[in-house]
């Protein structure tokens, strides 16, 4: 009996295997391309959904959502037409005041009282009422790293404000982890979601700890300067006291590498499409606790 392998000569069957090999290559890459093809429809189905369909998706986590009573609404800005009225008011009443004004302004040029003080990073942020907060919610925290992935950090910060309240999503481009957890540190059963890669991930578990550290190590409200301090200290207000404890973290990988959410269970990428299904997991995850080191080399 003559096997098949007797037939074809050495050079076939390596032709043969290198043939396959490139259609295997092929079928990868097609499927790859359909799988995205898919997630970017997924997507622009999940961005038009009624206000009834992200209702019912928020039920299966709404211990997360922040209720609106616990929102302090900002201060109202006054419109254009009234902020040009009161520009032409200071401008009419500019020349009957130059004599105070000269006077006044070589004064406050000595001591100074005249500096501007910048924006802040957290200036986005609103105020937030803990008492109001129910005492079934633990509310989550998102911080969303915009230019993660392509395109896919500012995809995954409209669909989480879809299904969240958008003051609970932070967008790190603008705000830094630092501002935004502090904001949100009066509130109990706080939890995190950072959506990013591993550098996100660890920017904001280092602030966790600077704000822990600051905490432990900060005075008590009541604390008053006792009499045998000078002046000058006694004058001084007592810095208040930053109640802080360390929040759960969870991942929403959107990175390249991803390598910290793989191997804590958070898997190596997700779908913008599919964020309603972490924040699920988010509702009833366990927490874990996670020894972090730091190693200092000595030359």
């Amino acid at each position: 009996m003559v096997s098949i392998i007797d037939t074809f000569p050495f050079q076939s069957w390596s032709v043969f295997a290198a043939s396959c090999g490139v259609l295997l290559i092929g079928v990868v890459i097609l499927v790859r391309a359909l799988a995205k093809l898919a997630s970017r429809l997924t997507s622009s189905d999940s961005a038009n959904e009624t206000p009834a369909q992200v209702a019912a998706r928020r039920r299966r986590f709404a211990n997360l959502v922040l209720p609106d009573a616990c929102v302090i609404p900002p201060p109202r800005v006054a419109s254009r037409a009234s902020r040009l009225v009161q520009m032409f008011r200071r401008n009419s009443n500019a020349a009957a005041t130059a004599a105070t004004a000269a006077s006044s302004a070589s004064s406050t040029a000595a001591s100074g009282s005249t500096r501007t003080t910048p924006a802040t990073a957290g200036a986005s942020i609103p105020q937030l009422n803990a008492a109001l907060l129910p005492a079934s919610c633990t509310p989550l925290l998102c911080l969303v790293n915009s230019k993660s992935g392509a395109k896919q950090g500012q995809l995954a910060l409209a669909r989480l404000r879809q299904l969240l309240h958008p003051a609970q999503v932070v967008d790190l481009a603008k705000t830094t982890p630092d501002a935004a957890l502090r904001a949100f540190a009066a509130l109990p059963g706080l939890r995190v979601l950072v959506a990013g890669g591993d550098g996100t991930v660890g920017w904001v578990l280092n602030c966790i700890d600077a704000l822990y550290l600051e905490s432990s190590a900060s005075l008590p409200q009541s604390a008053q300067p006792s009499a045998a301090h000078s002046t000058a200290a006694a004058a001084q207000q007592p810095r208040p006291r930053l109640c802080f404890q360390r929040p759960p973290v969870a991942i929403a990988p959107l990175g390249t590498g991803n390598d910290l959410a793989r191997s804590l269970g958070w898997g190596g990428g997700t779908e913008v499409a599919q964020l309603h299904r972490v924040l699920e997991r988010v509702a009833r995850a366990s927490v874990v606790p996670l020894d972090r080191w730091q190693v200092e080399i000595i030359p």
